[in-house]
């Protein structure tokens, strides 16, 4: 197990490799004083609309030998073109909370993300980091906090607006856990 360093939303989290994946189980503690959304509600764009896979992850290089895993929301690289910039879905923690994920990441390990092409991963990494993305309370002034996306599945999810995460969003990275 292994702790973020200290901060107001703190990270729990173990990595364990299961036939063919490396499961990762988190659990993440609001000691902010506030509300706040966490965003690890990945969601992956598809041509009817959105599906909700709250099991994948973001997964890219980090330092060297290390590879990130990423729940929360990573821009696209300066000139890098994609059809449209999505945020993860996000669930509410109240402070002095706790709320427990997952996430399953297909063995071999190769970059991920949901709608743009990452940089192929380093050879042989012998680590891998967690990247908690969340939300305070307070939306930019004057922009629009929520969209509405149609889900793939019918009906639609309430998805944090581009704005809000792009001005908002904080992360929190554990220390590195060796890979299984």
């Amino acid at each position: 197990m292994s702790n973020a360093a200290k901060s107001p939303v703190e990270v729990t989290w173990k990595i364990e490799k299961t036939g063919t994946t490396l499961e990762i189980s988190y659990e993440i503690e609001n000691r902010s004083g506030e509300l706040i959304h966490v965003l690890d509600q990945t969601i992956i764009p598809q041509e009817r609309g959105i599906e909700l896979a709250p099991m994948r992850a973001i997964v890219r290089n980090d330092a060297p030998g290390v590879v990130s895993i990423v729940k929360g929301h990573i821009r696209p690289r300066a000139g890098q073109a994609v059809g449209s910039e999505y945020t993860p879905g996000s669930r509410p923690l109240e402070n002095g909370k706790k709320v427990a994920g997952m996430a399953s990441i297909p063995l071999p390990l190769v970059a991920w993300h949901p709608y743009m092409t990452m940089q192929p991963l380093a050879k042989d990494p012998t680590q891998a980091v967690l990247e908690i993305g969340y939300l305070t309370s307070d939306p930019p002034k004057g922009r629009k906090e929520w969209d509405e996306e149609p889900l793939v599945t019918g009906g639609k999810m309430k998805i944090p607006s581009l704005a809000y995460v792009l001005e908002r969003q904080k992360i929190v990275k554990t220390m590195p856990l060796p890979l299984p």
